[in-house]
């Protein structure tokens, strides 16, 4: 089994956009390395009103 030593991790958090559930979302390759895509809930997301 091949050792894996570069794994890009994206998090995306905040209100309204298609990740917004703390869920492992997908598992992508880019250039033969796994690009994991998980999603932050964001505490910020009940003061989306204020300026």
């Amino acid at each position: 089994m091949k050792e894996i030593k570069n794994v890009g991790i994206l998090l995306s958090a905040g209100y309204g956009n298609r990740f917004s559930n703390d869920i492992l979302k997908q598992l992508y390759i880019i250039d033969k390395l796994p690009l994991i895509v998980h999603s932050l809930q964001s505490n910020f997301q009940k003061w989306d009103t204020c300026n």
